[in-house]
């Protein structure tokens, strides 16, 4: 049964039960962040780090920390934005990049699919009618949303054209869901934020390699230390993680027999699990008792959404709490489903930007239902 291979997973997941909650304790040491390594001794833990990469081409790079990400990205902001740079991002963000590009003035937001088309050339016409003098790349390489992982060729070839066409350019990689799983060419970048508790949850430390002219953050060498000999044990279990992605789709088998209302999203990362949906509306209680169970739905209201899992929260409960959470979560998709199928809808926005509710068969119909 299904539920039996999730069962088994969990439990064998883990080589012993003291590796185990040491995974799930994971917590970073209480500090302040400041310089207090050695030269030498900051060397090592850069080296250590770099090692644990898959394809990183970090040779020159600084590495630096910080209490947080976030510390990261609001920094590089402050240095490197100003009303003379145009900044480039995509629409699935972290929320303190979308709350700093509230204050940017010039800005182009571009969604997967434009990604992927590699269309750089209509990126690089935005740039010159901004009339800015330079230009600033801030990207995740892989979304938290889907799982999508970023094609490598789109960095090279815009790159390539800012180049061809001598503009001052920054490149910053957001890697947060990347590192250390996705072999990818990092030199193209100035510049790779990473996120500690991407992996271990409470674990709150930012990461930053950097050629960039300014220096960032700190060599504390605390919390790096112990990081390294978490995520070691992080590393040591990708060929488990690699499975999970196989698992959920196992899992949900049911429902994906049903490819117009399920399916699957390409070019992922294995260690987050996204069941896309077709015309699926959920009720604000779903999400709010999902969430519980660290299953998070999509919060837009397009027709395209997803109900998404990862690996690093799945994996720190007890497998019955797990499979609670997954029957609440499919409980909810065959309920919807339901109710897309009775009163045969849509959603729509109207000219005011206002949700309105479309009778596919009879556009003047009146619908009352709770969604």
């Amino acid at each position: 049964m299904k539920e039996d291979l999730i069962k088994f997973y969990l439990t064998t997941f883990f080589d012993s039960n003291d590796q185990r909650k040491k995974f799930i304790n994971a917590r970073a040491i209480d500090c302040v962040y400041k310089d207090n390594a050695t030269i030498d001794e900051w060397n090592n833990i850069t080296k250590q780090y770099k090692s644990l990469l898959p394809f990183g081409h970090l040779d020159d790079y600084k590495f630096e920390v910080g209490e947080s990400g976030s510390f990261f990205i609001k920094n590089i902001f402050k240095k490197y934005v100003d009303d003379d740079t145009f900044v480039l991002s995509s629409r699935l963000e972290h929320d303190i990049v979308k709350y700093l590009l509230k204050n940017v003035k010039h800005q182009l937001k571009i969604g997967q699919e434009e990604i992927f088309e590699l269309n750089v050339e209509k990126i690089y016409s935005e740039f010159k009618q901004s009339g800015c003098k330079k230009f600033l790349l801030y990207m995740v390489g892989t979304t938290i949303a889907t799982g999508e992982i970023m094609p490598q060729l789109f960095f090279e070839k815009l790159k390539k054209i800012l180049i061809k066409n001598n503009v001052e350019h920054k490149m910053i990689l957001d890697d947060v869901h990347g590192m250390f799983i996705t072999p990818r060419d990092y030199s193209i970048f100035d510049a790779i934020v990473f996120t500690a508790h991407s992996w271990l949850i409470n674990f709150n430390m930012g990461v930053l390699f950097s050629k960039l002219p300014d220096k960032i953050g700190y060599m504390c060498k605390e919390n790096p230390i112990k990081y390294l000999d978490l995520i070691k044990i992080v590393i040591s279990k990708f060929d488990k993680i690699r499975q999970f992605k196989n698992i959920m789709i196992e899992y949900f088998s049911e429902e994906l027999s049903d490819k117009t209302t399920y399916g699957l999203y390409d070019r992922t990362t294995p260690h987050i699990f996204s069941l896309a949906t077709y015309g699926l509306i959920f009720h604000q209680k779903e999400y709010e008792t999902l969430l519980d169970y660290h299953i998070r739905l999509g919060e837009t209201l397009s027709y395209k959404n997803f109900a998404k899992i990862r690996f690093q929260e799945f994996i720190i409960k007890d497998p019955d709490y797990i499979l609670e959470g997954l029957n609440k979560l499919k409980t909810a998709l065959h309920k919807y489903k339901q109710i897309k199928d009775t009163y045969n809808f849509e959603i729509v926005w109207d000219d005011k930007q206002n949700i309105q509710k479309k009778h596919l068969a009879d556009p003047n119909a009146h619908l009352d239902v709770e969604l």
